[in-house]
């Protein structure tokens, strides 16, 4: 009974043993993705297998414990898994999607073959890249840089745009160290300091999107090494035929509203202050006159204009001539109260014993306002 118990042991280890064997033993495949973005893991199988079940596991996956995180014919403990199987192409596939930074790490494609534990396996390593975000502005350049391990530095270094590293070794090569130039990208590589800097000039609202910057290791049979992620904003920025046009709107928004303003006061009939002048006020002197609700006089009962009066001039003895002018506001309206008048100087030879210049003048005379 011992003997048969240790046996069943032995058998069981050696199982353990070998399904980890045969797992550290296989061939690895690497997938890279970025944050939020999304990854394809192609697993491809026989065509011994085409009707088994297929799995993706997470963990080390051991053949007697199993972390399955999606399984064909049954539905994902995570909904942001998804199995499809190819029968025909004998690859199935499943897609991750809005990535994080804790999915990454070590899964196993697995194949449930029928002979009891022994599933079939491939291993997977699934890196995540985190996302540098740039901005740009429509028609001007920028850098994007990029930092590799010292072992790469004689390796091949490119850009390409797409959304994944499995469309970006198909095509979407923007620009590499091979060529270092390719329209308006180009490519600068300083192994020295381990970073390869590419310029993109006159940028356009197209250029936006997922870059990624990588190495084509040829000491691993010219396989892909993804460094880091890109994702690439850029916005139409003003130009200066753009600048000028706005200029001349706010220019003309800003004299429209000057002319309404001034049409706006002429409607309500608003006037200034009149401000008399007198040859004899010192120092030069104004008197200001208030605007009332009542007339003044008529300066000559001759004048009957309700706007303006002209006063005539009369001659002195030295035929001198005195008048005053009575001018027209620059806004005429019947409710007009009062007038400006300027006087002119007398004749020279009017001066006064203290030599100082004598004026007639006439002085306009308010009717009753009630005051």
């Amino acid at each position: 009974m011992i003997q048969i118990c240790d046996d069943k042991l032995l058998i069981f280890n050696l199982l353990l043993l070998m399904s980890v064997l045969a797992c550290e033993t296989s061939e690895i495949l690497t997938f890279t993705a970025h944050e939020r973005g999304k990854v394809e893991i192609r697993c491809p199988y026989e065509s011994r297998y085409e009707e088994k079940k297929k799995y993706l596991c997470r963990g080390e996956c051991l053949r007697v414990l199993k972390d399955k995180v999606v399984e064909s014919e049954s539905a994902a403990k995570d909904e942001r898994f998804s199995l499809n199987d190819n029968k025909s192409a004998q690859i199935f596939t499943v897609t991750i999607t809005d990535l994080r930074t804790e999915d990454r790490g070590k899964y196993w494609c697995g194949i449930e073959t029928g002979r009891g534990n022994l599933d079939d396996f491939t291993q997977i390593h699934l890196e995540i890249k985190q996302v540098s975000r740039v901005s740009g502005v429509t028609g001007e350049h920028l850098n994007i840089i990029c930092h590799y391990e010292s072992e790469l530095k004689n390796d091949v270094k490119f850009i390409c745009k797409e959304s994944s590293t499995s469309l970006c070794e198909k095509s979407a090569i923007k620009v590499s160290s091979e060529n270092n130039r390719n329209g308006r990208f180009s490519l600068r590589d300083d192994a020295s300091a381990g970073v390869f800097t590419v310029n993109i000039t006159d940028l356009t609202e197209e250029d936006s999107g997922i870059y990624w910057c990588g190495a084509v290791q040829r000491r691993q049979q010219h396989k892909n090494k993804w460094i880091s992620v890109i994702d690439l904003n850029i916005s139409a920025g003003f130009t200066p035929i753009i600048m000028m046009v706005v200029i001349g709107i706010l220019t003309g928004l800003g004299f429209s509203l000057f002319i309404y303003l001034r049409w706006r006061q002429k409607k309500e009939g608003t006037q200034p202050k009149d401000v008399i002048h007198g040859p004899n006020l010192p120092n030069g002197e104004t008197r200001e006159a208030t605007q009332t609700d009542c007339d003044y006089e008529d300066i000559s009962s001759t004048l009957d204009h309700p706007d303006y009066s002209l006063v005539l001039p009369g001659f002195t003895e030295n035929d001198a001539s005195v008048y005053a002018l009575a001018q027209l506001p620059s806004s005429p309206s019947d409710n007009l109260n009062y007038s400006s008048i300027k006087f002119t100087a007398t004749h020279l030879s009017d001066r006064t014993s203290d030599g100082q210049e004598t004026c007639d003048y006439a002085t306009v005379r308010p009717k009753d306002c009630g005051h």
